[in-house]
């Protein structure tokens, strides 16, 4: 976090939804953009949480990325009894073809399925990351997500953590070369 945030901008960012994360609509430097994401998450991960009902389609998901989630109890209760559940029920066999389902993939068909309309697009200050958002590190931003694509942080990115939570994302962005 480097920005100050209570619970008023939590309320206030939630609105009348339980739920809310940010939409991710890209990975830079590659061929993920929005319809792409969607895509992948409707052709690869959905169909592993059983069959996929009638009419839904690729456009009709949102690509939610789990970085930030923000919610309230009962509605975080709810989602997390059901993953336990499927978890359970699925066994230790978590992969969708070549893919890893994991946190996100669950939340993914939460909302999307499950849920459809229980989840607020966030601004993109809530979960901003380097991978999908090409004026990382933003002075603006609230998280700064720093992703490892499941293989967790490399020393120089706990650094770059420790460097952004003291002296915020201008020094981040300084120690980088990059205008903030």
């Amino acid at each position: 976090m480097v920005r100050d945030t209570d619970v008023s901008d939590v309320v206030e960012a939630l609105g009348d939804c339980p739920l809310g994360m940010v939409e991710q609509t890209c990975v830079l430097g590659g061929p993920m953009d929005q319809a792409a994401l969607r895509r992948f998450a409707f052709e690869t991960m959905t169909p592993f949480f059983g069959p996929v009902q009638d009419g839904l389609t690729a456009e009709d998901l949102v690509y939610f990325n789990s970085g930030v989630v923000l919610g309230r109890r009962e509605a975080l209760a709810e989602a997390a009894a059901w993953a336990l559940t499927h978890m359970a029920r699925a066994g230790p066999d978590h992969t969708a073809g070549s893919d890893m389902v994991g946190d996100q993939d669950y939340l993914q068909h939460w909302v999307n399925v499950r849920r459809p309309g229980s989840c607020r697009r966030l601004d993109w200050s809530w979960n901003h990351c380097e991978h999908w958002d090409a004026s990382f590190p933003d002075p603006a931003a609230r998280i700064l997500h720093f992703s490892g694509f499941c293989h967790g942080p490399r020393r120089s990115t706990i650094r770059r953590m420790r460097l952004a939570r003291r002296r915020g994302t201008a020094a981040l962005a300084a120690a980088e070369g990059k205008a903030s």
